[in-house]
């Protein structure tokens, strides 16, 4: 039973360290390439939903997904 925890426990180390990418490249986008976001924006609009306020404050959304990102993905690798 204790391998199965141990087996476990790394696919939640990998799923956080691959949410903390995804965050974190987000973080980037919204920060470097806000007419990017806008375009992604306008697809997803089309095909699920809206979200125009985040776009109003790129820099701040972009700084902010870059913090959780890299604190999701060095936590996960302190966590080992």
């Amino acid at each position: 039973m204790g391998e199965e925890i141990k087996i476990m426990l790394m696919g939640i180390r990998h799923f956080l360290q691959f949410l903390g990418i995804i965050i974190f490249i987000f973080g980037l986008l919204f920060s470097l390439t806000p007419n990017l976001v806008k375009r992604l924006n306008e697809l997803g609009k089309r095909l699920i939903f809206s979200e125009e306020g985040a776009l109003k404050h790129n820099l701040k959304t972009g700084i902010l997904f870059m913090v959780m990102g890299a604190i999701i993905f060095f936590l996960n690798i302190f966590l080992r």
